[in-house]
């Protein structure tokens, strides 16, 4: 249902908005139509104690002010909850775009685990069949308020849209209260709305554009006679340019795929060569960040791009190997073959550098994993790019089917391939298919672990534990890379940024990585 109110009660939000964005002959058109949602909470038909159109649900409330006004208060009552109220509203066929205007009023919102869990208004555009077809950008709410506040914002409404659903949500914060008055919803014209989204777009690109222009290296290439050679692959073994037998032991630095600037990347890399004797360094990454899309990026990526050559850099001028890990688990899609295209063509001149394509893949079929790795393969190849390419395994068993059958994935132009697994204390099982794999192909151990420092019994079994994975991995001439460089990312080497080796799994990391150095040495 849709009601005409006069144009002198609407809200002073829209009254703005109306006289800055939309000409004379606009308004006549549309004059103050205001789609009927029940905004101000204040219409009870059934004298039930809750407005009309809202749900009831745990964690919402009506509050009555003095003055007789009431409003919609969300309270935070425990940890991962979802506190949410929805409502659908159908869309006429005239109606292309819409402004939508809202009092909040907000106290100690903390956000949860995820960047998202805060307080929202969620609006979904829903087709006839009531899936998604889109979602515009939510007004969000975080910390504490001065009072109540106005938030606006306006969006067009897809071409297949019946309805547009309206979620007001506490999403799985970890305290906090969120109230609501007054929310209102307008059509108005496209043809505006349209013209003002294209000139955001471009201020947003040329600002963009001068933010990428401001970026510069860090850390200079080394010359290429001064970067370690490039690997290749031979029989199950890794050969360098002279022919030598090299074997690659080190441990992650992550952080750049949760966080697009960071966290001491430059100065653990250092600490992790010159003092735990890493000779390679596992970097993971992000798609979203390497095209600039996550949270406070504003340059289009060029800055994070521009981190991870850096990080290429300081590992080849440090005479070792870095490996680039798409750090993502699932299934590739689109988004993942593109970074591949444009990181391999950004990065397959320094031969310090071996391209990991996807940290764990988890198909449940095997002809679809072979399908879309070897398609990864060739994107990268297809740059011009020969470094060394490592491939999650996914299942031992299968793979070592494959490598009898001959029918492995295959790399003619390139400098080979490697297999990676895991290894932590509850997959140990698989330790005899890839031992066996390992007579036939190089394996790498993309990701070793023990167990976490909050399980109480961690220490002594850690010690049991690694003794048998660092035994095993020696035996076997396997390539290795621990987790986690990083003294909050668990199960972690460190007890702090101090680079101090924590007690229930850096000790035993950094003894195998001196170890292994000086049997190598000698």
């Amino acid at each position: 249902m849709k009601r005409l109110i006069k144009f002198e009660l609407l809200s002073a939000a829209l009254l703005w908005f109306l006289a800055s964005t939309i000409s004379a002959q606009m308004l006549t058109i549309h004059e103050t139509e205001v789609v009927e949602i029940n905004g101000s909470f204040s219409d009870d038909s059934d004298g039930d104690g809750w407005p009309d159109g809202w749900p009831m649900v745990d964690g919402a409330s009506m509050v009555e002010e003095e003055n007789g006004n009431s409003f919609l208060r969300l309270s935070y009552r425990k940890p991962d909850e979802l506190i949410a109220l929805k409502r659908n509203v159908p869309i006429p066929s005239n109606h292309h775009a819409y402004f939508f205007s809202c009092r909040a009023r907000f106290e100690n919102i903390q956000k949860g685990k995820e960047q998202w869990h805060d307080g929202r208004i969620i609006f979904n555009f829903l087709d006839a069949n009531g899936k998604r077809i889109s979602s515009p950008n939510p007004p969000y709410f975080k910390r504490t308020s001065k009072g109540w506040i106005t938030k606006n914002t306006e969006f067009l409404v897809p071409e297949a849209a019946q309805s547009l659903e309206i979620i007001l949500a506490l999403f799985q914060v970890k305290s906090g209260t969120l109230e609501f008055d007054d929310l209102l919803l307008v059509p108005i014209p496209a043809e505006p709305l349209i013209e003002r989204i294209r000139i955001r777009k471009a201020e947003r690109l040329a600002d963009q554009e001068r933010r990428a222009a401001l970026v510069k290296p860090q850390i200079e290439a080394p010359a290429i006679e001064d970067m370690p050679g490039a690997l290749k692959v031979f029989e199950n073994k890794l050969l360098n340019p002279e022919g030598e037998i090299v074997t690659l032991r080190g441990l992650s630095v992550p952080s750049l795929e949760w966080v697009s600037n960071g966290e001491h990347i430059f100065e653990s890399i250092r600490t992790a060569v010159e003092k735990w004797d890493a000779n390679v360094i596992r970097l993971p990454v992000s798609d979203i960040f390497w095209i600039g899309k996550g949270p406070y990026q504003k340059d289009g990526g060029a800055a994070y791009r521009q981190l991870v050559e850096d990080a290429a850099n300081l590992c080849a001028s440090l005479d070792v190997y870095m490996i680039l890990d798409l750090h993502h688990n699932g299934i590739p899609v689109e988004l993942h073959y593109n970074f591949w295209a444009e990181a391999a063509e950004r990065l397959k001149e320094n031969p310090a550098v071996i391209f990991e394509v996807f940290n764990t893949a988890t198909y449940s079929e095997w002809d679809q994993w072979q399908s879309d790795m070897q398609r990864m393969l060739e994107v990268i190849r297809a740059t011009g790019a020969q470094n060394l390419i490592i491939v999650d395994a996914m299942n031992g068993k299968q793979l070592l089917d494959t490598i009898l059958k001959d029918n492995a994935l295959k790399d003619p132009k390139g400098n080979g391939i490697v297999y990676s697994f895991h290894l932590y204390p509850d997959n140990d099982e698989e330790m005899e298919s890839m031992s066996r794999i390992a007579t036939k192909k190089p394996i790498f151990i993309t990701e070793l672990g023990a167990w976490s420092s909050e399980n109480k019994e961690a220490t002594a079994k850690n010690q049991e534990w690694a003794n048998k994975a660092f035994s095993w991995l020696e035996q076997n001439q396997m390539h290795w890379a621990a987790w986690c460089f990083h003294p909050l990312a668990s199960p972690s080497m460190l007890s702090g940024w101090d680079y101090h080796p924590s007690q229930h799994w850096g000790i035993y990391v950094k003894d195998a990585l001196k170890t292994s150095n000086e049997e190598l040495e000698e």
